[in-house]
């Protein structure tokens, strides 16, 4: 009888916490909801397909579930980004998501944090902004709250308020391997390779699918940190492939192979000229990141400007894309030894 009063009073305490609200939330709702977390936090191939399922699952059972319509425009919106430009149909289902969440339950911080992605990324900077104060008053403690104030705070240059709310964030979801992968991230671009290095390996602890996308960093942790017998170990284990090439090429000398890395950088930068400019940021990055760690500044801002201004082209998302470029280039410490170049 305890067992099961204790059960009662927890069920109705998480179905308020994950409501937003008093009223309760069907229990098979809740447990989709819970599902759909799960494949959006992890991660792995197909896995924000499958969290989308989970949750338009959750709000066909409970239709007042603002939280799983919260969670449904996220779901939508990773899946409508797979390329520069949105897939239009998926993106009007994220702010449909992302309204009716607000609509349902006005106080809920989430649901205005997408609703405010949503109108960030269709080019509504009024109504973004507006939404997201909205959240951060009604709970600046959420962490997706957290996680924009974080990476806002470092665009305007304030690092050690970036990481407070990046700690923060993890501190108050230490399962969420998202803000764990910002925060170590944040912590590279400080300088802090150990806390950094310490995040990485949590995450991969907790969501072994990141897979080399994580071991990446690490492996640049390694570089950086100047142990490039234990960086060419972790690459060795590496499938062939541009992350594999990324990290020989970086080890141009030994106890690398200067003839290999030279090899892998001409793949490098073959794989970014045939993708064009529709290419991921990301692949641009890190070979921009490979010519600055081995001295070659002049083919580095050449490779960033050209990628930046291929993305001003795209009157559609050109602006967001140019951000995140930015954002990347300047968190990344390879690139530190450029911002000093006039």
């Amino acid at each position: 009888e305890i067992a099961s009063a204790s059960a009662t009073a927890l069920q109705a305490k998480h179905s308020e916490d994950a409501r937003g609200g008093s009223a309760p939330v069907a229990a098979e709702a809740q447990e989709r909801y819970l599902q759909g977390r799960y494949f959006y936090d992890r991660r792995a191939p197909g896995d924000f397909e499958r969290s989308a399922k989970y949750f338009q699952e959750a709000v066909a059972i409970d239709p007042g579930y603002a939280r799983a319509w919260a969670a449904l425009s996220g779901a939508y919106r990773r899946l409508a980004w797979n390329g520069l430009t949105p897939d239009r149909d998926l993106q009007r289902r994220q702010g449909q998501a992302a309204l009716k969440a607000v609509e349902i339950d006005p106080q809920l911080a989430v649901a205005h944090v997408y609703l405010s992605r949503y109108y960030s990324e269709t080019g509504h900077v009024a109504k973004a902004e507006e939404h997201l104060r909205q959240a951060a008053a009604l709970d600046p403690d959420d962490t997706m709250v957290l996680d924009l104030s974080s990476f806002a705070a470092f665009s305007r240059g304030d690092i050690e308020g970036s990481l407070a709310s990046q700690r923060r964030a993890v501190a108050l979801d230490p399962l969420n391997t998202m803000p764990r992968k910002n925060l170590g991230v944040l912590l590279m671009a400080s300088g802090n390779l150990d806390g950094a290095m310490s995040e990485f390996r949590k995450v991969l602890e907790l969501s072994p699918a990141y897979g080399e996308d994580v071991e990446t960093d690490i492996v640049s942790i390694l570089v950086l940190q100047r142990r490039y017998a234990e960086a060419k170990s972790a690459i060795d284990n590496f499938p062939p492939g541009k992350y594999r090439d990324r990290g020989i090429a970086l080890l141009h000398q030994p106890p690398g192979n200067p003839a290999a890395a030279d090899a892998a950088l001409e793949r490098l930068v073959a794989q970014v000229r045939k993708a064009g400019p529709g290419g991921d940021i990301m692949d641009t990055i890190r070979l921009a990141e490979v010519y600055a760690f081995r001295g070659m500044s002049k083919q580095a801002f050449t490779l960033l400007q050209e990628k930046r201004a291929a993305l001003e082209q795209d009157q559609e998302s050109g602006t967001n894309w140019v951000w995140y470029l930015q954002l990347e280039a300047r968190v990344s410490p390879f690139l530190k030894p450029l911002h000093a170049d006039p």
